[in-house]
């Protein structure tokens, strides 16, 4: 296959997966929705049994709708600014958050220079490197990348990841750039925030508003989980394929596809909400398939 075809093809498969993820990302919107309403669902049922004659009264109500319209509002400002909380606070804290350390790495380190290389390839500047201190995920291969603003970026890595050849290095450097300059690190904060909503309710609510959401989270909860996990293999199917216009080279990609760590693995050591930040296996064969393909 002559660049120009291997090109398309890439494109056509990252602009396929792209449409899909961000159109399945509506899911979550419709989700956001769904759960303001139940919250006016006990308001209704108290009507509807000791006053059943009030409630087609109340549902035709304009203060009624207000409040609703008020509730949608209000879900949609926490997560806006749920996101936005995430993208620069957080970005701040992020080693504190994830328990990394400063990596200092020579220029002639094998690592810091493929990672160099390819970022200025794509005319970014380098991340900020660090390692996770705990000891067990420091084993697995895996990394998170983190995109701030002005340009700033962060990525841990685990002692695992500075122990690979030199072709899986440089194929993991490439969807550490790649994330990067796609803008996907930026995507799956979003993702990360939207389609875990339930968990960031859960962590910013008070104890007794707590309890009272419980029921409408874990349906809300529900209705999420299929697509996120859907929106994670197409988003990472994604990078796989963009990594290859940076090295050229599928065998290695594929080879660190079998290496990386599951997602499963590293739900056990961070927050569920926070897996789409890391470069891991997901499940299933679609990631695989979609590499062959390319």
């Amino acid at each position: 296959m002559d660049k120009n075809n291997f090109s398309g093809k890439v494109a056509g498969i990252q602009w396929n997966n792209a449409l899909a993820s961000n159109l399945l990302m509506l899911w979550f919107v419709f989700a956001i929705i769904l759960f303001s309403f139940m919250l006016m669902v006990p308001v209704f049922a108290a009507v509807a049994v000791f006053s059943p004659d009030e409630l087609q009264g109340l549902l035709h109500d304009q203060h009624t709708q207000i409040r609703i319209l008020r509730n949608v509002i209000k879900m949609f400002v926490f997560t806006g600014a749920g996101i936005l909380y995430f993208l620069y606070r957080d970005f701040e804290r992020a080693e504190e958050m994830f328990e990394a350390e400063p990596l200092k790495l020579a220029h002639t380190d094998s690592f810091y220079k493929k990672l160099e290389t390819l970022c200025i390839s794509r005319g970014l500047p380098m991340p900020d490197l660090y390692l996770f201190s705990g000891s067990a995920i420091n084993y697995m291969i895996t990394a998170l990348v983190l995109q701030g603003p002005r340009r700033k970026s962060k990525v841990i890595l685990t002692e695992a990841d500075l122990e690979l050849e030199a072709p899986l290095q440089e194929a993991l450097a490439a969807q550490i750039v790649q994330r990067i300059h796609s803008r996907d690190a930026l995507f799956m904060t979003i993702l990360s925030f939207m389609g875990f909503f339930p968990h960031h309710m859960r962590e910013n609510a008070i104890p007794f508003i707590r309890v009272i959401l419980q029921p409408f989270l874990m349906i809300t909860d529900l209705i999420m989980t299929p697509f996120r996990n859907w929106i994670i293999g197409l988003r990472m199917a994604k990078l796989d394929v963009g990594s290859l216009e940076l090295t050229k080279s599928k065998g290695p990609a594929h080879d660190l596809l079998s290496r990386l760590t599951s997602l499963d693995e590293v739900k056990e050591y961070y927050y569920e909400a926070y897996l789409p930040l890391f470069i891991a296996r997901s499940e299933g064969p679609y990631r695989l398939r979609t590499l062959e393909s390319s």
